[in-house]
């Protein structure tokens, strides 16, 4: 219904030709060539050949323009099309010959394809979620506009030249667009042009007075070239989304179809055709408002469902339903009512679904294969040679299938926009499909009885990036926007193990004073009540406590490790309590991550005595997952995942996520770096050290505590470590077993999956943990 640049009256192509009969006869120069006069042969088929031409147009350009916006912008092909669009249909107005006439017929309808298919979707990407449901209701009113226009002029303008420029004279008015019109921000973004995106900030930040940070644009979406330059090729790669294109193409041909048939023969609804055509067009807008109330307080997928479905009955109402002729054409308009509430959502429900880098060429081959209906249309009437209700059974079938394919469709109603293929989701439906047969591959017994054990038993704080009361209100606000209130939070250290000499290593405060991103009224809001542990118990008490009465306990540690250096200190049977033991801290190769003058990373930095304890005395499984694997891994993580995307759903666990890191993000994009994950692949390693581990050694390592610039680094003792044999034994210079070993023989963990650890995070913020 949208491709179009003005719509024509009807019967424009009819009175073209009496027109142009007329002219024949009384001025030779007006006449068109080439026997057009006598095309009026064959009524049917002739009465819609420019349609057909026009439509074919649409069909041919769409894949092409809408590849091409997604390669090189859409606001320069938009801008292009539209032009073009103008200046092919006065051309039209001005033909000598008829073969001029469709020629210039098919090049309008190529570039109408490309400006309104373009425009829809550089609207969706300009505004917000929460402003999308209007861009129907705008549409569709400009559409009635120019739909109304055409009857009025043709009821006044009796030569199909200036009729047919006087319909094409309002599109001028787009000329300053050029002015007007920006690029989408989300294309700006997949293409990394920062200095677009800086301009248009600073645009939209002075027009709308409110200030945006770069970074939080920059965050939406971490694209490799290969990434940003995807083409229709990778969504016939991509089964889900080839699955979802067949079903919108099917859809959307049901609905040209429809609305086409509805509108071409509006005039047989009543005697009076031209009251026929009117009333066609005036139910139009009543519909749009009904739909713009409809995506406000329905997901887009009922909304749509109950369209097509309504259409149908509508159309086997105007069957079936004895009643006279003046009665029976409300059910036409009623099925084109529903017709219009379906064209409102499902171009937006379609679409915000796909990824921003194919969201055009996806569109583009959608309405390709969608004209089609479109094309038949106008041919309906010759079923009735076959049976006299055949088009209306025809529409209603095709309606109440594409309402069944409709709900299988993923929902977007307040979803962020996915930017590239790898964050599509296919709806509930196919998700079933595709999970059974992911099913089949049947984890080991053991493996499901580690997952079913993955309970949180209790979490202490220590001091570190906040002090440690702030840490206990963080614990608690964290537990309470996770929805697990029955965890036990208890107080740790509020300085290191030997107080005073350890220099404060948070003065930047990296994740804002409180280390949740300074936004105390964001979701959960913080309380008084936060601030208070869920006993007096010392934390180094408890973890000595539970670990006893959970022998199959492990302990992580994302922190300092004082805590648990003091329970060693109090009870020396803590160093076998644990299963095991996973760290979060530390290096290897002295890579620091504290300032320009440390060698060390920061847990360790925050008390080297506590974690030299715990590294010599420990004596259960211990794992460390050091600084070195998420910084020489780093470069490579980027281009596997969108250490972004997560945040982007409409959870209320997800925009948790977004604020407490907020700050944190900002600082790292404003050195050019991303927000990685580090305390989560710990957790990660912990809940299953089998699947995100790819590979680890055993290093035997001490902690420096004495000098200047590397206190609280790891060292390894690389002369054992290099002539170390695969039983852990040290040969010595005449090549026999030495029994000189310093340091104890630790496993640091080098790479891990993080893909899998994404695919786990995206669960939990979007709400679908299962683990």
């Amino acid at each position: 219904m949208s491709h179009f640049p003005v719509p024509i009256d009807e019967n424009l192509i009819e009175r073209v030709k009496l027109s142009s009969e007329s002219e024949n006869v009384g001025n030779q120069k007006n006449s068109l060539s080439l026997n057009y006069v006598n095309l009026d042969a064959d009524k049917v088929l002739s009465a819609f050949g420019t349609f057909g031409r026009y439509q074919a147009g649409s069909m041919l350009g769409a894949p092409f323009i809408t590849q091409l916006s997604d390669i090189f912008g859409r606001r320069w092909t938009f801008l292009g099309s539209l032009y073009l669009s103008i200046c092919a249909n006065l051309i039209c107005a001005i033909s000598p010959t008829y073969y001029v006439f469709l020629a210039f017929r098919l090049l309008a309808g190529v570039a109408a394809t490309g400006f309104s298919s373009i425009g829809f979707i550089l609207c969706m990407e300009s505004v917000s979620t929460e402003f999308r449901d209007f861009i129907p209701l705008m549409s569709n009113f400009f559409w009635l506009v120019g739909y109304m226009l055409a009857g009025v002029f043709s009821t006044f303008i009796h030569n199909w030249r200036w009729l047919y420029f006087a319909i094409t004279v309002p599109s001028m008015l787009t000329i300053p667009f050029y002015w007007c019109v920006p690029e989408s921000l989300h294309w700006l973004i997949t293409k990394k042009n920062t200095r677009a995106v800086r301009k248009y900030i600073h645009t939209s930040s002075r027009f709308n007075r409110s200030h945006i940070v770069l970074s939080e644009c920059q965050s939406g979406t971490n694209l490799d070239s290969k990434q940003s330059k995807r083409t229709v090729i990778d969504i016939f790669r991509c089964g889900a989304l080839l699955i979802h294109l067949i079903i919108t193409s099917y859809v959307t041909i049901t609905m040209n179809a429809t609305y086409w048939a509805l509108s071409l023969f509006s005039t047989d609804l009543s005697e009076n055709k031209m009251l026929g055509f009117f009333l066609s067009g005036i139910v139009e807008f009543p519909a749009a408002i009904i739909a713009l109330f409809a995506m406000k307080y329905f997901q887009r997928r009922w909304v749509a469902f109950f369209s097509l479905f309504f259409q149908s009955v509508a159309m086997l109402c105007a069957v079936y339903i004895p009643l006279p002729q003046n009665i029976l054409m409300i059910f036409p308009l009623i099925a084109k009512s529903f017709n219009i509430i379906i064209w409102s959502v499902q171009p937006l429900l379609s679409t915000e679904s796909v990824p921003t880098t194919v969201r055009n060429v996806f569109s583009g081959v959608v309405i390709f294969i969608g004209e089609f209906g479109s094309v038949i249309a106008p041919y309906f009437p010759l079923l009735e040679a076959i049976n006299k209700n055949a088009p209306s059974l025809l529409i209603a079938v095709m309606s109440i299938s594409s309402a069944i394919f409709v709900l299988s469709m993923p929902e977007t109603k307040d979803q962020s926009l996915p930017e590239d293929i790898d964050d599509f989701k296919l709806g509930p439906f196919w998700n079933r499909i595709f999970s059974k047969s992911e099913s089949q591959k049947t984890p080991s017994n053991d493996e499901e009885v580690m997952k079913s054990q993955n309970e949180v038993l209790a979490i202490t704080t220590v001091h570190g990036c906040v002090n440690v009361d702030q840490a206990v209100a963080n614990v608690n606000r964290t537990i309470r926007a996770n929805n697990k209130t029955d965890i036990l939070v208890f107080k740790g250290a509020a300085d290191c193990l030997i107080g005073g000499l350890q220099d404060d290593p948070a003065e930047d405060f990296f994740f804002g004073k409180d280390g949740l991103g300074d936004k105390p009224r964001d979701f959960p809001e913080v309380l008084e009540s936060d601030f208070k542990p869920t006993s007096n118990e010392h934390a180094s008490s408890a973890l000595i406590r539970l670990t006893k009465e959970h022998p199959d306990a492990t302990l992580v540690c994302i922190g300092p490790l004082t805590n648990v250096a003091i329970a060693l200190r109090l009870d020396p049977n803590f160093c076998k309590q644990p299963a095991r033991v996973v760290i979060m801290g530390g290096n290897y190769f002295g890579i620091g991550n504290v300032d320009p003058t440390s060698s060390c990373e920061y847990n360790f930095h925050g008390d080297p005595e506590a974690a030299h304890v715990v590294l010599k005395e420990m004596q259960c499984p211990l794992t460390v997952v050091p600084w070195e694997a998420f910084f020489l891994e780093g470069p490579e993580h980027e281009k596997l995942v969108n250490f972004h995307a997560h945040l982007n759903y409409e959870t209320p666990l997800a925009s948790y996520f977004r604020t407490a890191t907020s700050i944190g993000r900002e600082k790292l994009a404003a050195s050019g770096r991303q927000y990685a994950y580090c305390d989560e692949i710990a957790i990660a390693t912990a809940i299953s050290e089998a699947e995100v581990v790819k590979k680890s050694k055993y290093f035997r390592v001490m902690v420096e505590l004495h000098g200047k610039h590397t206190r609280g680094q790891v060292v390894v003792n690389w002369m054992e470590q290099l002539w170390e044999t695969e039983d852990n034994t040290i040969l010595g210079t005449d090549g026999k077993k030495s029994d000189i070993k310093s340091g104890r023989s630790i496993k640091f963990v080098q790479s891990y999956d993080v893909k899998k650890v994404d695919e786990w995070i995206h669960a939990v913020a979007s709400g679908n943990w299962k683990h």
